[in-house]
């Protein structure tokens, strides 16, 4: 069934950025030439015939270098030897990117690893007057929707899940699940308490019936474990809280939750399946609190209910109002529901608002920011709030946007697919990641 996903499509900060783009590291021979000058990092020329930079003065090396590892470039130590991720640090043509080369922090114009303050690094990425650049993560292709734990980044791309290490892949990415060349797309994967969650439909003559699926993060059984299964047609992923996993059909017009222990990542181990409403709750209009009540929006606006649920018609027990509005999406967390609000025809304001989750602030949530253009999507971590807006990403403290939010990104690219982009926005502790355009290629950026 087509859904649409979002993605986003880079957009310089600065001007001077416009078209420049370099794969994860400076590696000679592996790094691509990018579009407009500079075409390759200082230190580098570029090889136009094979369209990759290699070492001023020397040959394409490629294949021969074995002083670094697939490993991500925010997480490895810079020992100050045998790096071939080159910097400028204001000393000429030399090979930095080598924390050794510019350890008294003399240029945060440009330096990749003090990128506007000492000791920011752009985990593989330029940095221009001060700010680091969106870098696109290499062997991650195609992908329809994506989400990162620790260590790696999971994507789903036509019937598979597939993973690389977060600052891409230099060999072929591993493969967790394929549905077959009989079987339907992936799309919505989602990592998280240490399990594998995505939608797909099992191979099946007839019409598709779309179900949840559940799977170790090492690798999917085949078949793959269903924990939320089409009565008849499709179901809808919701999200996650802790263990518990939501989702909804609205041929029953139901909505549903299963509690999965961690790192476990199988259905048998499961609680039986709950009904919580009985009513149909849409994506992104559902966040829960991990084993004491959940949040909701249907026509009414924004209420909870408790863990229990509040099932029956009438609901019993009756849920309660928190606020009349009704927002677009809404998300859970540090003690605080994050509202977003617009719609794509432009007839109400774009904004975001928090509110307790006791009362929501005795039902008049608090503007975070106002007189935006539509939220489209919205997600909150312990370093910041981040969302789309038409055409761009921005970010603020969760402290809120005094001064006015931070670009990330410009130039969202609807598309239509298959696959449903249960998260636009994708963060980890250093990182931004989104969907570039429909040739499904992954940036990210640092925070």
């Amino acid at each position: 069934m087509a859904r649409a996903i979002v993605a986003v499509a880079l957009g310089a900060v600065f001007t001077i950025a416009a078209g420049c783009s370099y794969s994860p590291r400076f590696v000679s021979g592996v790094t691509q030439c990018a579009d407009s000058p500079p075409l390759c990092p200082g230190g580098f020329v570029c090889d136009t015939a094979a369209g990759v930079c290699v070492i001023s003065g020397g040959g394409n090396d490629a294949g021969t270098d074995t002083t670094t590892s697939d490993v991500p470039a925010d997480r490895v130590a810079d020992t100050g030897s045998n790096s071939d991720a080159p910097v400028d640090n204001g000393a000429g043509d030399v090979h930095p990117g080598d924390a050794g080369t510019d350890a008294s922090c003399t240029n945060i114009v440009s330096s990749p690893d003090n990128c506007g303050v000492c000791g920011h690094s752009c985990g593989g990425g330029m940095c221009m007057l001060g700010v680091c650049q969106p870098m696109t993560l290499a062997g991650v292709t195609a992908a329809t929707s994506i989400s990162v734990d620790a260590t790696q980044i999971y994507f789903t791309t036509d019937t598979k899940i597939l993973a690389c290490p977060k600052s891409g892949c230099v060999l072929q990415p591993t493969q967790l699940d394929d549905m077959g060349t009989t079987g339907y797309s992936t799309w919505a994967v989602n990592v998280t308490n240490g399990n594998l969650f995505f939608m797909s439909a099992p191979t099946q003559a007839g019409t598709e019936h779309d179900d949840l699926f559940e799977c170790p993060l090492a690798g999917c059984p085949s078949p793959p474990a269903i924990i939320g299964v089409a009565m008849p047609y499709g179901v809808d992923y919701l999200g996650n809280a802790g263990n518990d996993v939501y989702w909804s059909d609205d041929q029953v017009n139901k909505t549903f939750r299963r509690a999965c222990p961690a790192n476990t990542g199988s259905a048998v181990q499961c609680d039986p399946m709950v009904t919580v409403l009985n009513e149909s709750i849409g994506p992104h209009l559902l966040a829960g609190s991990g084993g004491t009540e959940f949040y909701f929006v249907d026509a009414a606006g924004l209420q909870k209910c408790p863990y229990a649920g509040c099932p029956g018609t009438p609901p019993v027990p009756t849920p309660t109002l928190l606020t009349s509005m009704v927002p677009t999406g809404v998300v859970n967390y540090g003690g605080l529901l994050y509202l977003q609000f617009g719609d794509a025809m432009h007839t109400l304001n774009g904004a975001i608002r928090t509110c307790n989750p006791v009362d929501c602030d005795t039902q008049t949530p608090k503007n975070f920011i106002a007189n935006r253009d539509p939220i489209t999507a919205l997600t909150v971590d312990a370093q910041g709030v981040y969302w789309l807006e038409d055409a761009v990403i921005y970010s603020c403290p969760r402290t809120g946007c005094v001064g006015g939010p931070r670009m990330l990104a410009s130039g969202l690219v609807p598309i239509t697919t298959s696959g449903f982009n249960a998260h636009p926005i994708v963060t980890d502790d250093a990182f931004v990641y989104w969907i570039q355009d429909a040739t499904g290629t992954v940036k990210r950026i640092a925070k």
